[in-house]
């Protein structure tokens, strides 16, 4: 009798167990065809935002890159509406624009909406930025935004780099240890290295530039976040190796990934 009771009690427990499971796993998941907050650091929200800005660069034929989300939230249809407030450098100036971003199954984004909702103003006080103030993140967020936008050249007159700057480029499809996997070029300055990059695209302008947020810097590497997989003709920005003089830190060496 005692045996029975305590399985009962066991099975009525796990139940309730799995219950508060499915209750918490269900109030954290996006509802199809809401929009649902989430986080705006989060990985998925930052590649949005970045892919917002340079739509926008495109649009309108100035520099905008990202500076921090204000607000995000996501809605599930077929695929998923990134629906988010971002302040971004604009013309020098930051301001807040309120931006839809749709991303296809196959994973490829689209800016389906945009509109300024602020003035230009000063910096933002108090709001957290997608990079610190230090010296190194500085200059990978002007390496980030000038990469994507195939305008390395605009980064030559601060000479970020010592001497000569080397461009390294994975092959995903090579075979570990095989001759391809790895293509080197050292060049003299970054807009040399930007005109090779272009000669390497073909006519539909592929494989395209991509960026993917800033895990860290530390110990002469700053890594980029590859979480999420790659896609087929994107070259990414995977790492960018870099040393320190005078407290001012220059590039050695980009790395980047073909996704083939």
């Amino acid at each position: 009798m005692k045996r029975s009771l305590l399985i009962t009690m066991s099975l009525i427990a796990l139940s309730m167990s799995l219950y508060g499971v499915r209750s918490v796993a269900a109030q954290s998941l996006p509802v199809a065809g809401g929009y649902t907050r989430t986080s705006p650091g989060s990985a998925e929200v930052v590649s949005a935002a970045r892919f917002a800005a340079r739509e926008l660069n495109l649009k309108k034929g100035d520099l905008f890159f990202v500076d921090s989300v204000k607000s995000a939230e996501v809605q599930v249809v077929a695929g998923l509406n990134y629906r988010m407030v971002i302040t971004m450098w604009a013309g020098g100036k930051l301001q807040d624009f309120k931006v839809v971003v749709y991303k296809n199954l196959e994973q490829e984004y689209s800016l389906t909406s945009w509109e300024a909702v602020s003035e230009p103003k000063g910096d933002p006080v108090g709001l957290p930025s997608i990079y610190s103030n230090s010296p190194i993140e500085q200059l990978m967020k002007a390496l980030d935004e000038a990469y994507s936008l195939s305008r390395l050249a605009r980064l030559d007159a601060r000479r970020p780099y010592l001497g000569r700057v080397r461009i390294v480029i994975e092959h995903s499809l090579a075979a570990d240890g095989a001759k391809d996997q790895y293509e080197t070029r050292t060049f003299r300055t970054l807009a040399q290295a930007d005109r090779w990059l272009k000669r390497r695209e073909n006519s539909d302008g592929l494989p395209a530039r991509q960026t993917r947020p800033l895990y860290e810097c530390s110990g002469g590497s700053c890594e980029f976040d590859l979480n999420g997989g790659i896609l087929h003709n994107q070259l990414y920005l995977t790492k960018v190796s870099y040393v320190i003089r005078r407290g001012r830190p220059y590039i050695k060496t980009i790395y980047l990934l073909d996704g083939d």
